[in-house]
C-alpha cells in the first residue's frame, strides 16, 4: 500500500452551543482522514451570513472545542473549521447559519449517572455536565432515585446538588436503585439525563 501524503480531509459536523447575544460554543470532531501526518491545529473563521467575506477568529486552536467572542448582537454567522497537518491546512467544515440572540432556556440533560463507592445503604453518584446550558449559568443539580420495579421517581435531597457528584445514603440493603439527574439555571429545571445502570446495594467482598 502507498501512504498518501497529504493535507488532511475535513472535520467532523460543528455543533453551535451556548448562543448568547455575544458568543457562541463550537465543537467538532477530528478529520476521518489525517492526510498521513498528525493534526498539529484548527483554523476557525466566520462571516456574517448578508456578507461574502470570511475573516479569521483563530488559527491556534490544539482542541476540537472553542468559544467565540465579540460576535454582535442580531447579526447572523455561519463558522468554518479547518485542519492543520505539516502538509498545510484541509478542506474546512462548515456550520449551519447562527443567530446571535439570547437565548434564555432551562438546560440540556446532564451526562448519564453512573455510581461509585457502592455499600449496602449508600452509593456515589456522578455525572457530567450537559453540554448546552441554556445560555445561562448552571445553578444546580437535581439528583432522583427510584427502586428499579418501581414507577416514581424520588428526589435524593430537598436543595439542588452544587457538584458533580453527591453521596446518597438511607437506602435498603439488597435492593437495586437507578438514578437520574437534572440541571437547573435561571430559566428552569431541564429535562432528565438518561437512566443510570441499575445499582445494586451490597458491601464489596473482603
Amino acid at each position: 500500500r502507498v501512504k498518501v501524503l497529504d493535507v488532511p480531509g475535513p472535520p467532523g459536523p460543528i455543533e453551535v452551543g451556548n448562543v448568547s447575544a455575544e458568543k457562541a460554543t463550537l465543537t467538532w470532531t477530528p478529520p476521518a482522514e489525517d492526510g498521513g501526518s498528525p493534526i498539529k491545529s484548527y483554523v476557525l473563521e466566520k462571516r456574517e451570513t448578508s456578507r461574502l467575506l470570511w475573516t479569521l477568529v483563530s488559527e491556534d486552536i490544539d482542541s476540537c472545542r472553542h468559544v467565540v467572542s465579540k460576535l454582535i448582537k442580531g447579526n447572523e454567522y455561519i463558522f468554518r473549521v479547518s485542519a492543520v497537518n505539516q502538509y498545510g491546512k484541509g478542506e474546512p467544515a462548515q456550520s449551519e447559519p447562527v443567530k446571535m440572540v439570547d437565548r434564555f432556556g432551562p438546560p440540556g440533560p446532564p451526562g448519564k449517572p453512573e455510581a461509585s463507592n457502592v455499600t449496602k445503604n449508600s452509593v456515589t453518584v456522578s455525572w457530567k455536565r450537559p453540554t448546552d446550558d441554556g445560555g445561562s449559568e448552571i445553578t444546580g443539580y437535581h439528583l432522583e432515585r427510584r427502586e428499579k420495579k418501581a414507577v416514581r421517581w424520588v428526589r435524593v435531597s430537598k436543595k439542588p446538588v452544587s457538584d458533580l457528584r453527591c453521596k446518597v445514603t438511607g437506602l435498603l440493603e439488597g435492593n437495586e436503585y437507578e438514578f437520574r439527574v437534572s440541571a437547573e439555571n435561571r430559566a428552569g429545571i431541564g429535562p432528565p439525563s438518561d437512566v443510570s445502570q441499575p445499582v445494586l446495594t451490597k458491601d464489596a467482598a473482603c
